[in-house]
């Protein structure tokens, strides 16, 4: 039911509709990193962000994928929160399907779904909630959602993906909540988030931004091939491996045991440089992974989704010459307490105490001694 008395006896859908633009993404990027886990999901083997300009800002952003696409009665189904066939799923990246709505509309206030399956026509759904966000009162719930319709063919700005034997096509409007809207900018932040989240997934999916393939960027830099591992301007400084540790720690949860794998580095003096203090646009790449990611990252089934600064252990301005990964199973998840928008994980105390008691060497003492 589309209509605000279907719902009224629970919720104030114009209340709803206005927070959940607020679900708390700390980045365009990590907003985009939704569609993308649907996208790995659908099988996807290529995947383009574009970024549409007007006047020097960023008006539309366009993720498309070659996944399996979706049939016309479905598009109704993937625009909802809450309905999903994976919910508490171990399996894939989705659980409460609350990932393609809550993403775009932390966005944009309006978008559209289109998607086709092999031998089948493209077909579109739009979700608009332009008038609430203006805080207009007098609103036609029945507008909001607008389709699904059979098309045929994309309309003519989106010709260029006619050709695709299948997939899907988010397209984001109305970017009232962007930030960056310079296209350099975003495109530049895009490309470093995208390739620090998947870093584990390429090169079996090619992810493009504006035209530019993302390159994985392993945090640790000690990943031969990926971005960062060399810098010109390090005066091609390289992890000693004798200063990197790799351990597989068991974990006893409900009867099972997973293990869940720590990667930790210490980087060697002079490993990134700050060119020019007074210019943040020209910090080298790795001094803006190991700023951004000061403290322990955390990943799920080698997706990154969050890092912690708060535990065992006090954060030093020169702690950011170590750095720390911990992935994690998703039948642990219960023990992380991943949030819905996936933006936070909240490690157990088991999790913390299985570190301390079966890390070697001890997970707080390598800190310690990099810090030193």
């Amino acid at each position: 039911n589309k209509t605000q008395g279907g719902l009224s006896g629970f919720i104030s859908v114009q209340g709803f509709l206005r927070s959940i633009r607020d679900i708390g993404y700390k980045s365009v990027g990590r907003s985009l990193n939704e569609l993308i886990d649907n996208s790995i999901q659908a099988g996807c083997s290529k995947v383009e962000c574009d970024l549409v300009e007007y006047k020097n800002n960023v008006v539309e952003i366009r993720l498309v994928d070659d996944g399996h696409g979706m049939v016309e009665k479905m598009l109704p189904v993937a625009i909802r929160w809450g309905a999903t066939h994976r919910h508490g799923s171990k399996v894939g990246f989705g659980r409460y399907g609350f990932g393609l709505p809550s993403a775009c509309m932390s966005l944009g206030t309006k978008y559209s779904v289109y998607s086709k399956t092999k031998n089948g026509d493209w077909n579109k759904i739009t979700f608009d909630v332009t008038e609430i966000a203006l805080g207009e009162e007098n609103i036609d719930f029945d507008k909001i959602e607008i389709g699904p319709e059979n098309l045929g063919k994309l309309p003519a700005n989106l010709v260029k993906y006619q050709d695709l034997e299948s997939g899907t096509i988010i397209q984001i409007e109305n970017l009232d909540k962007l930030r960056p809207k310079k296209k350099g900018s975003l495109k530049d932040h895009l490309l470093r988030e995208i390739g620090l989240t998947y870093y584990d997934y390429f090169p079996q999916r090619k992810i493009k931004v504006d035209g530019t393939l993302v390159s994985g960027i392993d945090p640790l830099f000690v990943t031969p091939g990926l971005r960062g591992f060399k810098e010109e301007e390090t005066n091609d400084l390289t992890v000693d491996t004798n200063h990197y540790v790799e351990q597989l720690i068991p974990i006893n949860f409900k009867d099972i045991e997973k293990n869940i794998q720590i990667r930790f580095v210490k980087f060697p003096a002079g490993f990134a440089s700050k060119p020019d203090k007074g210019d943040p646009d020209k910090e080298s790449l790795r001094w803006k992974i190991m700023k951004e990611n000061q403290g322990i990252i955390f990943k799920r089934l080698g997706r990154r989704m969050d890092m912690v600064k708060d535990f065992d252990y006090t954060l030093m301005n020169y702690d950011r010459y170590w750095m720390c990964e911990i992935d994690f199973p998703a039948e642990l998840d219960d023990l992380f307490e991943v949030t819905t928008s996936k933006q936070q994980v909240i490690p157990s105390q088991k999790i913390w105490d299985t570190i301390k008691d079966k890390t070697s060497p001890m997970i707080w003492e390598m800190f310690r001694k990099a810090r030193n």
